[in-house]
């Protein structure tokens, strides 16, 4: 078997993600999460860490899909949405006073991330306050994305071909009718349910609802992820490549509709395109919240997903983007951050709150009362047609146990190397 054919074999195949795999870089830094006003101390002990993860590695100098983990623990953490830009400056540029003899850490300019992904926690998973950060070539991403297409192909499992975000027991016409009969009738329930009881079964009702639609909504938007990132294999300008590209802009064009997105103004990238950004998201979210009434209050946690085509000329960067959008969903949605401020009672005179729940809430900072639990950025590639401003949109999912969109395309990809083993 020659070098090409054995590359193009499933064995060829695992031994290219094996190296890939081999080839991120992963860091845990034990530090409580910190913005802007980072201490000195905090922010050299956090670039010498790095440096120390890097080993050998010189900085990537192409695009980068790079993904933050923030543990918290502090009763006054930072909101989400001003934690990134801290950490994507100090993976940057080292700062003098850490003397670091490299010009640059991780990458050259954090411009280069073309995907970014932040998760957010208000408590630390190993008893201590901790930031991970996971990082890759983009193309190495792209790469795995290919493969998936392929372990698709081969259906080495029962439901393989649905690639790494499978179908679910989706219910949700059955749940809402559930949650309509416990607001309907509520002078029935109450018959033989106190006040407290009723309210905690229509919230868990609630509860199951937006959960459904939100997984559903999650589940869709990362599958076509999949397909709109793989690189096409057939070249452009020939007859199969401009039919396959005429298909994607289709089911773009599909998926990019109110059922699944909302749609936003262009990237901020004129003078005045900020004022414009927000205005319009304002007015979306607020729409987006009469129109679906059946999400408001919101008591499951959230999720959100950017998607951007730029400007032709360029837009701005996916945390700056984020940094956008984030406040006004937290003011107008009002997301829980955690499922006990969700589910948890409200204390009255004759109903105080119970062991159980205290407890609970006490263990818990006061704020942010309000904060969704990661997002997803991503720029999409331009394609023939896109106005020449590009576009934004926004879709939401289900934050409690969220789809973990690169570690799902592991796990697919891990099963189907295990597959032939």
């Amino acid at each position: 078997m020659n070098r090409k054919d054995y590359f193009s074999s499933p064995r060829g195949r695992r031994s290219q993600l094996r190296k890939r795999v081999f080839s991120r870089f992963f860091a845990t830094v034990n530090q409580a999460p910190q913005s802007k006003n980072i201490k000195t101390n905090d922010a050299i002990a956090f670039q010498q860490k790095i440096l120390r993860a890097l080993g050998k590695k010189r900085a990537y100098r192409g695009p980068l899909l790079l993904q933050m983990e923030f543990f918290n623990q502090s009763k006054t953490p930072p909101a989400i949405h001003t934690l990134p830009k801290n950490y994507l400056d100090l993976l940057g540029k080292p700062r003098r006073d850490a003397r670091i003899g490299r010009t640059a850490l991780l990458y050259d300019d954090d411009r280069q991330v073309k995907a970014l992904i932040v998760r957010y926690h208000l408590e630390p998973v190993f008893g201590t306050p901790q930031i991970w950060i996971r990082a890759e070539p983009f193309c190495h991403f792209l790469d795995d994305l290919e493969l998936v297409d392929f372990a698709k192909a081969s259906h080495f499992g029962d439901e393989a071909h649905e690639g790494p975000f499978p179908s679910f027991d989706y219910d949700f016409h059955g749940k809402y009718e559930q949650l309509l009969e416990w607001v309907q009738n509520k002078d029935s329930y109450l018959r033989f349910l106190s006040e407290k009881a009723y309210e905690s079964s229509l919230t868990m009702s609630r509860l199951d609802v937006q959960q459904q639609w939100l997984k559903h909504t999650d589940k869709v938007i990362c599958s076509w992820l999949l397909d709109e990132l793989a690189r096409s294999p057939i070249p452009a300008g020939t007859r199969a490549g401009d039919m396959l590209a005429a298909i994607k802009n289709t089911t773009r064009n599909m998926l990019m509709t109110n059922a699944f997105t909302i749609e936003l103004h262009h990237a901020p990238h004129r003078t005045g395109d900020n004022a414009k950004f927000k205005e319009t998201l304002k007015k979306q979210l607020e729409s987006f919240k009469d129109q679906r009434s059946v999400l408001f209050p919101l008591v499951s946690l959230l999720n959100v997903t950017v998607l951007m085509v730029p400007p032709a000329g360029g837009g701005k960067d996916l945390d700056n983007l984020a940094k956008l959008i984030v406040p006004a969903i937290h003011e107008i949605w009002a997301p829980p951050s955690h499922l006990t401020h969700a589910l948890c009672p409200k204390e009255t005179a004759d109903n105080p709150l119970d062991d159980y729940w205290k407890a609970q809430k006490e263990s818990l900072p006061k704020e942010p009362r309000y904060s969704i639990t990661e997002y997803r950025v991503f720029e999409l590639p331009r394609r023939t047609g896109d106005p020449q401003d590009g576009f934004v949109r926004l879709s939401v999912g289900e934050g409690f146990s969220p789809l973990r969109f690169r570690e799902s395309i592991d796990d697919y990809l891990n099963e189907w190397a295990k597959s032939f083993s």
